[in-house]
């Protein structure tokens, strides 16, 4: 049976991949090789022996959108990334020397960037891969994406991490301490680019009571529910006519509650409106109430 984190996996893919092909209506018309967010990025890696090898890395995410709704919660494993490792020869020369003929190991820290944002990378964890002398060795793993937030409107671009540390292992799993990597000087970090657009919105409201007694103030529930996913955040004003009666800001769940001033016995229908903020579109509404004697 399929499980609820794979059919939400499953659902988000397809959201993106709605949101590819709006773009595409919209004269967004890249093809897919240039769409692929992939690249090669030389570190200067500082070695446990204290020397400092340069170690090129290639990331390969061709899975990964170039459109995408703003402010969308993608979660863990949404998109499967394939990284590589280069050993140069001398360095793997020196480790033969001291009697390592295999390399594995791990990183916790590595990710690439999204704009400010860093975007995780999950099960970074290479198997013990023999080491030839004379020869380049070429580390292999398949990761995918940990959970991240599409950003605000906007384009951004998608590029190599700054820096990571390696926690290295030899062949009988013995720990060869870690390697601490900086992106070498004059590297071109960009491997692509995310474009993304502010969802539309639904707002709902209603009053907590709908018969609301004279001399209490009437309360007003007020959901916004972007069109994809997500959580948004902003104001939300409570009009009638052209007199505001109250304002609001939604929580973390999306949510607000507004307490309007105290009104005379009668019918009532008021206007919801929310603002928006930066990944989501403005909406509204109306809720109605009764105030009795």
């Amino acid at each position: 049976m399929e499980s609820s984190c794979t059919r939400r996996t499953r659902l988000v893919r397809a959201a993106l991949g709605t949101a590819l092909v709006g773009g595409a209506l919209v004269g967004v018309t890249t093809s897919a090789a240039q769409a692929a967010v992939a690249g090669t990025a030389v570190y200067d890696c500082t070695t446990p022996l204290g020397s400092t090898v340069p170690v090129p890395v290639t990331v390969a995410a061709d899975a990964l959108p170039t459109t995408a709704p703003a402010g969308l919660d993608v979660p863990a494993g949404a998109f499967p990334v394939d990284l590589s490792v280069l050993i140069p020869a001398a360095f793997g020369d020196t480790l033969g020397f001291l009697g390592v003929t295999g390399v594995g190991g791990s990183s916790n820290d590595l990710g690439f960037g999204l704009g400010d944002a860093t975007v995780p990378l999950r099960g970074v964890t290479v198997p013990s891969t023999p080491v030839v002398t004379g020869q380049d060795t070429v580390l292999s793993v398949p990761t995918s994406t940990g959970a991240f937030t599409t950003p605000d409107a906007g384009t951004y671009p998608i590029t190599m991490p700054d820096a990571f540390t390696f926690d290295a292992l030899s062949q009988l799993g013995l720990p060869l301490g870690t390697l601490e990597c900086a992106l070498a000087a004059g590297q071109d970090a960009t491997i692509g680019s995310l474009e993304t657009t502010k969802q539309a919105s639904t707002t709902r409201a209603r009053a907590v009571k709908a018969k609301v007694p004279a001399g209490k103030k009437p309360v007003i529930s007020v959901t916004v529910v972007p069109e994809t996913g997500g959580t948004p955040d902003g104001t939300v004003v409570v009009t009638k006519g052209t007199k505001t009666l109250g304002t609001g800001t939604l929580g973390d769940t999306g949510k607000a509650r507004i307490a309007l001033p105290k009104m005379k016995p009668g019918r009532y229908k008021v206007a919801v409106q929310y603002a928006g903020d930066g990944a989501t579109e403005a909406s509204a509404t109306t809720a109605s109430f009764t105030v009795v004697r």
